[in-house]
């Protein structure tokens, strides 16, 4: 069905409406919290753990702070600003972490009431220009 509006220089409005509506849902499927943002939070929290153990062990008596500091007291101040970065980077991960999965929950609700909103308009489409309800609809 070809809307009056529509010819070589103005496509069918409807059929736009179906392509967007496509890639919209093409789009937020790439959104999912199964796809590509689900690896990267897993990859986030993977780290956080490991960071908090690396970081513990390089800590602890007789961890690599206290080798060097006692094979080389120089350094010091450096195992001293090292340790502090610790928790500076821990405390800013997490952080992202935190970030990371409200942003992935605020995804998956707006993914799911954009699904609903297209598909009424869809429903709204088939209903207006594609379901013969007789003659004076």
């Amino acid at each position: 069905m070809l809307h009056e509006h529509s010819g070589p220089n103005h496509p069918d409005p409807h059929q736009e409406v179906v392509e967007e509506h496509a890639r919209i849902k093409e789009l937020l499927g790439q959104l999912s919290a199964d796809g590509d943002v689900g690896s990267l939070g897993q990859a986030i929290g993977e780290l956080v753990e490991l960071l908090r153990e690396h970081f513990a062990r390089e800590e602890e008596p007789a961890g690599f702070f206290e080798s060097v500091d006692q094979a080389a007291p120089r350094h010091s101040t450096t195992i001293d600003t090292l340790r502090d970065d610790h928790s500076v980077m821990l405390l800013e991960l997490e952080g992202i972490e935190a970030d990371w999965r409200q942003l992935v929950t605020r995804l998956e609700l707006l993914s799911v009431h954009l699904s609903e909103h297209e598909q009424v308009e869809h429903d709204l489409m088939m209903d207006a220009f594609f379901v013969d309800m007789g003659e004076g609809d």
